[in-house]
């Protein structure tokens, strides 16, 4: 697995219309296998770009077929938690993380379930519950590295730097969000909680450098924002009014409902 802007949704942009017909046509035809494959690199688009609803809808659709091989229906549920986290939609993931550990049980391998683990794990760190989310991220971090599955291993090294951050501890969190390499979103607020203003600022360049030309929804907005806050408290008060012009307008094609408050945030902020 590659992160960032090298995503595992990234070989599919140049084909994204392509494979959204032939989901379609799988579907309505109830082509299950097919479907399911379709609709794995769907909803993988959509969390690459961060139009989440339409992915996630797509995959729905396809599990709701029955049958087929259960190897690919654990990969289309793979992609419906994570879709469903990122609407935050929590009762329907803690749903679908059920019915995905129900399959894993009969069909799934230690791949599949460390991931459930930190699927589990962001769910409660959604919900509030620090304690929880901290348990099912034990290990986490280092079983997929072991294996080589560095997306998995980034977000247990995501969720620990939340659970610290949340906790109070901006310190020991910047260190998990560095470890989380591309997933630097989360790492400029950390940075600049912990005093390290230049250090969140370079974090933000160097994350919003990734992808200049890509929309990436709620995560864009949210990184508009860091950025203006990290350029404001450097000192660069024009670069950081420029950043927060750009989240608002950013916000006005946000597919997400947690997006768009950033935008007056960052406006305030600065």
């Amino acid at each position: 697995d590659r992160l960032g802007a090298e995503a595992a949704g990234d070989p599919l942009v140049p084909f994204h219309w392509d494979i959204d017909a032939a989901s379609r046509w799988a579907i309505a035809h109830g082509e299950t296998d097919l479907a399911h494959d379709l609709a794995t690199g769907v909803g993988a688009f959509h969390h690459l770009v961060g139009t989440v609803t339409p992915g996630r809808e797509r995959i729905d659709e396809a599990l709701a077929l029955p049958g087929g091989d259960p190897a690919r229906r654990i990969q289309a549920m793979r992609w419906q938690i994570a879709l469903l986290l990122c609407e935050l939609r929590l009762p329907a993931a803690a749903a679908a993380i059920a019915r995905a550990g129900e399959l894993i049980d009969g069909h799934g391998g230690r791949r599949e379930r460390t991931e459930l683990r930190a699927f589990e794990a962001q769910l409660a760190l959604c919900q509030g519950d620090l304690d929880a989310a901290a348990r099912a991220n034990d290990g986490v971090y280092e079983e997929a590295l072991r294996h080589g599955e560095r997306l998995t291993a980034a977000y247990g090294a995501w969720t620990r730097g939340m659970v610290e951050r949340m906790r109070g501890n901006p310190g020991a969190a910047v260190e998990h969000f560095a470890a989380a390499c591309e997933l630097a979103a989360a790492l400029p607020e950390a940075a600049a909680a912990a005093g390290r203003e230049h250090e969140a600022a370079a974090a933000c360049t160097q994350t919003l450098a990734t992808a200049p030309e890509r929309p990436l929804g709620e995560r864009s907005t949210f990184l508009l924002h860091e950025a203006a806050l990290a350029a404001a408290r450097c000192g660069d008060l024009e670069r950081a009014g420029e950043l927060a012009g750009a989240a608002l307008t950013g916000a006005r094609r946000d597919p997400v409902s947690i997006g768009p408050w950033h935008a007056p945030a960052a406006r305030g902020d600065v």
